[in-house]
């Protein structure tokens, strides 16, 4: 009812400013009383108007005032009783059974751990080891039992958990893990440092292999979480740089091209991933390979309808468990959006 008074109101002071505009023969005190009463009648529609949106549009009423009080104001003839019937429409007739074009899925939860590992059955299997690892009230001799047995999860997956324990409050705990960190890293360093003297020696044979491995060496840096911060972007920038060396010996390598794919998804440069991608299917890397990596460029470029294209050509072909999650995932997404 409050509003109605107010609409009513701001109609009753437009007319009287119409009324003094006319009636004192449209001299400079006619126009004031008219910019005046003008002016109100466009703040109280305003009001009106803002009261009248849904909600959740309600975000920043002083701003939505100060909109409608200028659309109400430059507009003086129909600016205000126009705007205050569409407020009435909507009132009157507000939209009924719109349909739900879209609907909310539950993130799916998967499993953080690689295919290749143990069984959940095996004293190897990583997820009673992670919670012995966090917990700071299990024994230093629990966790650095846990710490020593992560080891033989792939490094991928054992890296991120160990990295966690160069907080740990035991100063044992943080020497061990250090340690495992520190000679994972040697190793590739030394590989590193070998490839490099095949690639400065004399025989042009070896440049080939030698660009080949330095870019899949520093990108090994990368994958497994070895380095943080800047050396992560040294090593990523030098795995791209013997990449782009090694393509220009060996254009149709697919290998090559899979690997300068998973360098542009790191980097965010998703166009040039998926052509990487799809240069690595033309030159011979298997679709059961390379279409899951199609589907996670294609997510992150937002294009969902490519996503559903490759988990499509996913399901007709041999697939792990987890793949098989995330497709009974878009799936089920799917089926809910429809």
């Amino acid at each position: 009812m409050y509003a109605y008074s107010q609409a009513i109101a701001a109609l009753g002071l437009e007319a009287a400013g119409f009324w003094a505009l006319m009636g004192l023969g449209g001299d400079l005190r006619a126009l004031a009383a008219f910019l005046l009463a003008h002016a109100g009648a466009s703040a109280l529609a305003a009001l009106v108007l803002v009261a009248s949106l849904p909600g959740p549009t309600r975000r920043q009423p002083g701003w939505a005032s100060a909109f409608y009080f200028v659309m109400c104001f430059f507009i003086p003839v129909l600016g205000v009783p126009g705007l205050l019937a569409t407020a009435l429409v909507g009132r009157v007739f507000p939209k009924r059974g719109a349909k739900e074009v879209f609907s909310t899925a539950a993130a799916p939860e998967f499993a953080p751990h690689d295919d290749r590992a143990a069984p959940a059955e095996s004293p190897h299997a990583h997820g009673p080891v992670r919670a012995q690892l966090t917990d700071p009230a299990s024994p230093v001799e629990t966790r650095m039992r846990a710490l020593l047995t992560i080891q033989d999860l792939p490094s991928r997956v054992a890296n991120p958990i160990i990295r966690n324990m160069l907080a740990d409050p035991s100063d044992d705990v943080r020497l061990v893990a250090y340690g495992i960190l520190d000679s994972r890293e040697k190793r590739i360093n030394a590989r590193i440092q070998a490839a490099r003297a095949h690639l400065e020696g004399d025989d042009p044979n070896s440049r080939l292999p030698a660009e080949k491995e330095l870019a899949e060496l520093y990108w090994e840096l990368v994958y497994q979480g070895l380095v943080q911060g800047d050396l992560q972007k040294h090593a990523a920038a030098q795995s791209r740089a013997h990449f782009d060396a090694a393509l220009k010996l060996a254009p149709e390598d697919a290998a090559l091209w899979a690997l300068g794919g998973r360098l542009a998804n790191f980097a965010g440069q998703y166009e040039r991933a998926w052509h990487a991608f799809t240069r690595a299917m033309e030159f011979g890397m298997p679709e059961v390979r390379a279409l899951p990596y199609l589907a996670e460029v294609a997510f992150r470029m937002r294009r969902f309808d490519r996503v559903r294209q490759m988990l499509e050509r996913i399901a007709q072909t041999s697939h792990t468990q987890r793949m098989a999650q995330v497709i009974d995932y878009w799936n089920a997404n799917g089926r809910a959006a429809g």
